[in-house]
């Protein structure tokens, strides 16, 4: 009875599972030892490649650490030349300033100038107008004295004219 029990199918079907899971767990056992076998080397290859990596890590840092150091240098050399380029033109300013007062002085007294050069022009003019007024003037007076001293000699005797 118990044997009609059994399920030969079932037993078949469990046979061939077991069969697959045995090659399953060879295959599985395989790849473990191929695995432990190649371990040591493949954790060598690490610990080099590890030692390579903190050796490029390290250069690296330097390399970035020399290239802040220039960057700071030529920071603070920039700020120094912006300060030193401030200054002077701020100097520049000054004697622009300074130019600029002393081209307005120098305009006045120019423009001072002129106004008496137009001044002294008419001054001049009139000048020359009143010498021309004192020429004629003073032929005219010369005339009238010649004349009159020519008319006094005609009648005082010993009358010496000019004198």
């Amino acid at each position: 009875e118990k044997l009609s029990q059994i399920d030969v199918a079932e037993l078949q079907r469990i046979s061939n599972q077991t069969v697959a899971l045995r090659d399953e767990v060879r295959d599985a056992v395989r790849k473990v030892n191929a695995m432990q076998e190649s371990w040591p080397k493949e954790k060598a290859r690490l610990e080099e490649m590890c030692v390579e990596t903190q050796k490029d890590l390290y250069d690296l840092q330097q390399y970035f650490q020399g290239k802040l150091d220039v960057c700071i240098s030529a920071d603070a050399d920039l700020r120094r030349e912006q300060q030193l380029v401030g200054e002077r033109m701020a100097l520049i300013a000054d004697d622009v300033r300074l130019v600029r007062k002393a081209h307005d002085n120098l305009e006045k007294r120019c423009s001072l100038a002129l106004e008496e050069n137009d001044e002294l022009r008419t001054l001049v003019g009139s000048l020359h107008e009143d010498a021309e007024h004192l020429k004629s003037e003073h032929g005219q007076v010369r005339t009238r004295v010649c004349v009159l001293e020519g008319s006094a000699e005609e009648r005082w005797k010993g009358f010496c004219p000019g004198v």
